[in-house]
């Protein structure tokens, strides 16, 4: 498929977005494990997700952990994905417009 100008000029300056703290641990869970990921995987992760965040105030370290059930975006991509889960990352390619 070829893109107009103004489609690549589009793309070039589209901001992917991240509804959550994507300073923090980000983490998937598959096989039995949780695994630390970026946060474009994160993004379109649809499965089981966390996230851990650690906070120091005047020498004091305190960590807040908890499951992320926000949306879940095709990776790469501001399209979000309403579906089934199945605990792996979604492409573009799967999702029907």
């Amino acid at each position: 498929m070829a893109y107009s100008i103004e489609q690549i000029r589009h793309k070039q300056w589209l901001k992917l977005k991240n509804p959550f703290n994507d300073a923090g641990c980000l983490e998937v869970y598959m096989n039995n494990d949780w695994y630390r990921v970026t946060g474009n995987d994160f993004r379109a992760w649809s499965g089981k997700r966390r996230i851990t965040e650690h906070h120091i105030v005047r020498g004091n370290h305190r960590t807040e952990q908890y499951e992320y059930e926000g949306p879940v975006y095709a990776k790469g991509t501001n399209i979000e994905y309403i579906g089934e889960v199945v605990n792996r990352v979604v492409k573009r390619s799967e999702i029907n417009e």
